[in-house]
């Protein structure tokens, strides 16, 4: 290899850097489908990484793993860095990821465990636990389980210190494996759902369901049937709750606060149920919820997302007028801000409610008010693997929990993973048995 030219491979570790961001950012937005993400915000990112990749030795010791052993380095540079060791064939070059982890710095750490949770690498699998099998610092083993439980992987026994133990982030961390592994460890798990730490009552819940516990789905149910409803349990009613539950829920759109009605039309888009579908029509041309109703109606009925006919575009707020000064200003305002923060509700695309209105006209004959449907279709994990083409990114996650739920831990869509991680099991839902998504939690 010739010699490198340190400007161009430090601009690749710039771009990879924003692009970790932005992929991340995008995993919750209603503007990308699967296949634009890969050939958007993903390919860009790991032709940067390639970039990284190509540089061999010299790069990955001189730029890489300085980056890592650098105390200022923010999260998703460290994400980017550890990317390109991972996507180096020899294990040996990325083994480093796996011990010490507790000697970095917070935010080295958290860009770590994000690209080994993003990897499609198989062989981290055995790898964590391999790591975990030693012995190390509280930090290290709690990062190795985060990635852990964001993988799937079967913990064993190797993170019971980790559930003995006193820091409720660690134990969050394990209890999020254990839904991968022995059901003996379901007291552990339902013990700690009523426990004061919100990280580690989400995960208990979380996994809880995946191992089919009874106390686990009726938090669920308190949750997100509360005065104050909990968003992601509503989602959990909406995707694994039975018709009567969803009619409650459609109940509420005429009495809940304007800020419980938003989540509460956002959860509905995951019930597949007529009632919901129904109830969406009315809110169409509601000035801020009429989006969030749209993609809901959409989510639920295959009503296509990128018709024209049906929708319009989110229109810029440019004003040409605007003074100098007040430019200024505003560019001074925006350095306050992350420059990413959009709210995933500001891209959805307007609703045209009589267009829509029509289309329901001639469709509504095909949907069953006693069956459930996903993308149009009737809920199972074909549907699942059909809305992974069709609908928005930010549909995925739920959707993707839901069937590691019903398979009982078995089928994990890794929605928050590169792509290619979740390819084989995408592939392999048409030839599996049929999961009924029809039926409610306890019954599937």
């Amino acid at each position: 290899m010739g010699d490198i030219l340190w400007d161009v491979v430090e601009e690749h570790l710039d771009e990879a850097e924003f692009l970790a961001e932005v992929w991340h950012v995008n995993l919750d937005s209603p503007a990308y489908l699967r296949d634009e993400f890969e050939s958007g915000p993903q390919e860009r990112l790991m032709a940067h990484v390639d970039g990284l990749v190509v540089g061999g030795d010299e790069v990955r010791t001189e730029l890489l793993e300085a980056a890592l052993a650098d105390e200022d380095t923010e999260r998703w540079r460290a994400a980017a860095a550890a990317l390109a060791l991972l996507e180096t064939p020899s294990s040996q070059v990325s083994a480093g990821l796996f011990t010490g982890l507790d000697e970095r710095p917070d935010e080295v750490r958290e860009g770590i465990v994000a690209a080994l949770s993003m990897s499609p690498r198989a062989d981290i699998d055995v790898r964590i636990t391999d790591a975990l099998a030693k012995d190390g610092d509280l930090a290290h083993r709690a990062a190795l389980a985060t990635v852990g439980g964001n993988r799937g992987v079967n913990p064993g026994n190797r993170v019971d210190d980790l559930l003995q133990g006193e820091d409720p982030t660690a134990k969050a961390a394990a209890i999020s494996m254990l839904a991968f592994g022995d059901r003996r460890y379901l007291n552990w798990v339902e013990h700690c759902l009523a426990d004061p730490d919100p990280q580690l009552r989400r995960a208990a819940l979380r996994s809880g369901l995946i191992m089919g516990s009874g106390p686990a789905w009726q938090s669920v149910g308190k949750l997100g049937l509360a005065a104050e409803p909990d968003p992601d349990a509503m989602v959990l009613l909406a995707t694994l709750a039975d018709a009567r539950i969803v009619e409650r829920m459609c109940g509420r759109l005429s009495d809940d606060e304007e800020e419980h009605r938003a989540a509460l039309v956002h959860a509905l888009g995951y019930s597949g149920r007529r009632c919901a579908m129904e109830a969406c029509l009315p809110l169409l041309a509601h000035e801020s919820l009429g989006p969030l109703a749209g993609e809901a109606f959409a989510s639920m009925t295959g009503l296509p997302l990128d018709d024209d006919a049906y929708w319009d575009d989110v229109e810029d707020d440019d004003d040409t007028d605007v003074e100098d000064e007040d430019l200024d200003a505003e560019l001074d305002a925006d350095d306050d801000d992350d420059d990413l923060e959009v709210r995933p509700e500001d891209e959805l695309r307007i609703p045209k409610p009589g267009a829509i209105a029509q289309w329901w006209s001639e469709a509504q004959a095909r949907f069953n008010p006693k069956m459930r449907y996903i993308a149009g279709r009737p809920a199972d994990q074909a549907a699942i693997g059909h809305a992974f083409a069709v609908l928005p990114l930010r549909r995925h996650h739920a959707f993707a929990f839901e069937l590691l739920v019903r398979s009982k831990g078995q089928t994990h869509l890794r929605s928050r993973a590169l792509t290619d991680a979740s390819a084989a099991a995408l592939d392999a839902l048409h030839s599996m048995p049929r999961i009924d998504g029809n039926r409610p939690y306890g019954q599937h």
